[in-house]
């Protein structure tokens, strides 16, 4: 089975909502807050995982500017997502796993 680590991301109000996944198995979720400290404790996060990334962010302006300032890494692919897909952080999280 794939190592891959899927996060789905969701900007709610002025919290950045995380859900993670790994190998069809719920990993936890997070929240941060959507502020520069927030971003820089979510950059922090995201690093420390030893594995490849699939970043799932709910579509948006501010999901758009989230997605490229978090797909610049190593090992990370980035999908924008419309909310009629999924819009709650679980749901984007399966959803970068199903595309696999």
């Amino acid at each position: 089975m794939n190592a891959n680590v899927c996060i789905g991301i969701r900007i709610d109000g002025d919290q950045l909502r995380l859900a993670a996944r790994q190998q069809g198995r719920a990993l936890g979720q997070v929240s941060f807050s959507r502020d520069s400290v927030g971003r820089r404790a979510l950059a922090s996060y995201l690093a420390a995982w030893e594995a490849p990334l699939r970043l799932a962010v709910a579509a948006g302006a501010a999901g758009i500017a989230l997605a490229v300032a978090l797909g610049d890494g190593p090992g990370r692919e980035v999908y924008l997502v419309a909310a009629s897909i999924a819009d709650q952080p679980a749901a984007l999280a399966r959803y970068a796993e199903q595309r696999l």
